[in-house]
Order: structure tokens, then sequence, then C-alpha cells
């Protein structure tokens, strides 16, 4: 069986009405995303079906973990995830235009492989900052790149000189009435 067999809904001989499936996601399906964010994950993917006469409706529930780098120091660390999203599927649309929610597939198709709509929902459901998860206001971060950083940021701070520019200082002495 290959990838793309295991992620793919046969929707033909399904009846009209709602139609549960649910896929596993683990390391290997991030490997055939070439520079994929996540390399290593697993999730539970359950996909509700509504099946109509010319379209198909699907709600994604994506739940799960990756192993993602930390923004902050670069240490790896897993990060719980969850999401939703929704596509429609137009059965018979071929003179449509395809967007992000809305796809067609022509009328002879029976099956629809749902590979990329997973990673790109999964991928979707990571936060744009991605640090270590801190208890009570502490950073769970590698200490010794966190010193590293703060002696960084102290020594830039020292090398910049006055933080106001004394050619302004004139101004503050200016009473408007």
């Amino acid at each position: 069986m290959t990838q793309a067999d295991k992620y793919t809904i046969q929707f033909a001989n399904l009846s009209t009405g709602k139609q549960e499936f649910i896929f596993k996601v683990k390391d290997s399906f991030f490997e055939q995303f070439e520079n994929s964010e996540i390399r290593k994950g697993s999730f539970t993917v359950q996909i509700e079906l509504q099946k109509q006469t010319t379209m198909l409706l699907l709600g994604f529930k994506i739940k799960g973990k990756a192993v993602v780098e930390c923004d902050r120091c670069g240490d790896e660390f897993p990060l719980s995830l969850t999401g939703e999203q929704h596509l429609i599927v137009k059965i018979g649309g071929e003179d449509m235009d395809d967007n992000d929610e809305i796809v067609s597939v022509p009328s002879s198709s029976n099956e629809m492989d749902v590979t990329q709509f997973i990673y790109e929902y999964i991928i979707l459901s990571l936060p744009l900052r991605r640090t270590h998860p801190g208890k009570k206001g502490k950073n769970a971060c590698n200490p010794e790149v966190i010193k590293k950083l703060e002696a960084i940021l102290t020594h830039k701070e020292e090398e910049s000189g006055p933080a106001e520019d004394p050619r302004w200082m004139a101004l503050k002495n200016i009473k408007l009435s």
C-alpha cells in the first residue's frame, strides 16, 4: 500500500448522508513533503464527510503532537496541536476555478486523495511562534542558549551608547502654551 492509498476516500459507492473516516498520521507521513516544518509527529485526523448529489462537504478535525524546533533556543520539543478545517468538493465542476475551501473533481472520479489537505491543515494548526511551554512564567528553553542570548543582548546595549540622541534633548525644555 502506497502512502497515497492510505489517505484516499472512496466516495462513489457511499450513500448520501454523513460518513466518518479516521486516519492515523505518523512520522513517515511527513517524510514525503520536502522542507516540511514538521519532521516527526503523531496525529489522528477525523474526517466527517457529508455526501450530497453534486458535492461533498468535508470537516477535518486534527489532534496530535508534532516535534518542532523552538524559535528561541533551537531545541526540538513536542507541541500539542488541534485544528478544524472545512472543504467543499464539487463533483463534475471541471470548469470551476479551485480556491482554498472549494475544489472540484471530474464527475468520472470515484475517489479522492486527501493527503495534501491533511498535511496543509496540520501545518495551518501550527502557532506562529513556537517556544517551549513554560510553567508559571518560567522559561523552559535550553539555559545555556538563553545565557548566550542575554550576553549578546547586553553587549549590544552597551555598545549602542546613550539611548537618547542629545540633539533632541533641547526639545524637552520647550514649553507649550
